[in-house]
């Protein structure tokens, strides 16, 4: 049903999702989408939600995790008229889908280089660096020294 488009957030890691309704001319809901670094998220995510939709002129919006929210977050969206979607019912969502639907889902999520990370401030893909003090190796974000974003953990030999 919906339209959507997507809109970098400028300084902040993290897409908004213009949502236009079927039968709609403009955006009727704002979906804030950023790379959290916990599992449960918690007020702020949500203020910085509402403040995107005043921003935008919207009176709904949509907050979605790969994880949980935190009860301060569930009570501030009930009054701010912010959906919340926890990773349990996306994934509950997706496997409801038709057999075509998740089929086509599946093949669009999996395209591409995943052993790369992509940065998420940038979006683009990260490359493999080497620290010169310690000589430990990192991976680093293309846009450097504009941006600063590192990963630690498994980069190839």
């Amino acid at each position: 049903g919906y339209k959507a488009s997507v809109e970098r957030t400028g300084s902040q890691a993290g897409v908004d999702i213009h949502l236009v309704a079927p039968g709609a001319k403009n955006v009727t809901l704002l979906a804030h989408c950023k790379a959290w670094d916990a599992y449960r998220v918690g007020l702020k995510a949500a203020r910085e939600l509402r403040a995107a939709m005043t921003a935008a002129g919207l009176g709904e919006g949509l907050l979605l995790t790969s994880g949980r929210f935190t009860p301060e977050a569930v009570a501030y969206a009930r009054q701010n008229n912010i959906h919340l979607m926890d990773g349990a019912e996306f994934l509950t969502g997706i496997a409801g889908l038709a057999p075509e639907k998740s089929l086509a889902l599946l093949k669009f999520a999996t395209q591409g280089d995943f052993l790369t990370p992509t940065c998420p401030s940038c979006s683009l893909k990260m490359i493999s660096r080497k620290s010169t003090k310690e000589g430990r190796k990192y991976w680093g974000c293309r846009n450097y020294p504009r941006c600063k974003h590192m990963v630690a953990g498994a980069v190839p030999a």
